[in-house]
């Protein structure tokens, strides 16, 4: 199966994702309220990077922070 997850291989919550965006981004973090989750809703998400790790031997090398100031100063290349 040639599809894998790549990620920084341990859980980030929404509020972390938003807040590093904003700061990366020079940006007032936004006020998140947390709703009550409704019945079957996924409270938790993360990528499980084992299979990486095992078949290409990745290995993170960055941040969240990093990676996402990386991603952004490529992007704001692109005419």
């Amino acid at each position: 199966d040639p599809v894998f997850n790549i990620s920084m291989g341990k859980e980030t919550n929404l509020t972390e994702l938003c807040n590093t965006i904003s700061d990366v981004l020079g940006r007032p973090r936004p006020k998140i309220a947390a709703l009550p989750a409704r019945p079957g809703e996924v409270d938790r998400y993360w990528l499980d990077i084992k299979k990486a790790r095992r078949v290409l031997k990745f290995r993170p090398r960055v941040s969240l922070r990093q990676g996402l100031e990386e991603t952004i100063a490529r992007g704001s290349k692109i005419k």
